[in-house]
């Protein structure tokens, strides 16, 4: 990402529906922090910070940053895809032009609300017990994408486990 300037001048002449940032940008580029700049500009902008790093901090620090979501270099392409395409098609928008399918589902509440969709199915499954092998055929998605949405589920929540997530996911509920 350029210089605020040529940000500036690209968003006036091309204005765009999503940014996908990059946390790495090179010697000297934060994404984290730009994400933030454009967030707080352009907020009808949606952004989907993506990064290889395993840094378990990036994923929330772009979140409250103001990024919409956060995927993972090591996510099947065709999942990532989507997801980026779901952002895009979200013209139903709430707070700060932010689509209404990241915002707190109906009937969550708390740390739950932090959740994107996704990982909300995933927690359902993690409720009832199911091993990542078996969610992952129950969602249709890789073994290693259900560990990735099952840790950032643990983040979120700010859990150790399964058990205490799926504690903490009813206690939310139940409040």
């Amino acid at each position: 990402m350029g210089s605020p300037t040529n940000l500036d001048a690209v968003m006036r002449k091309t204005p765009v529906d999503v940014i996908l940032m990059d946390v790495y940008m090179g010697a000297g580029k934060d994404g984290i922090a730009a994400t933030r700049e454009v967030t707080e500009k352009w907020p009808d902008v949606k952004v989907a910070v993506i990064s290889a790093s395993l840094d378990e901090r990036i994923a929330p620090a772009s979140k409250r940053a103001g990024a919409e979501m956060f995927l993972s270099k090591g996510m099947p392409v065709a999942e990532m895809v989507t997801s980026i395409r779901r952002l895009a098609a979200g013209s139903s928008t709430g707070t700060r032009g932010r689509p209404r399918s990241h915002r707190r589902a109906k009937g969550t509440t708390g740390r739950i609300g932090g959740l994107s969709p996704r990982q909300r199915q995933v927690l359902d499954h993690l409720k009832l017990g199911r091993t990542n092998r078996e969610i992952a055929a129950r969602l249709s998605i890789s073994i290693g994408t259900v560990n990735k949405h099952v840790h950032e589920v643990l983040t979120v929540l700010q859990v150790r486990n399964r058990t205490q997530a799926a504690a903490a996911a009813r206690q939310d509920i139940s409040a």
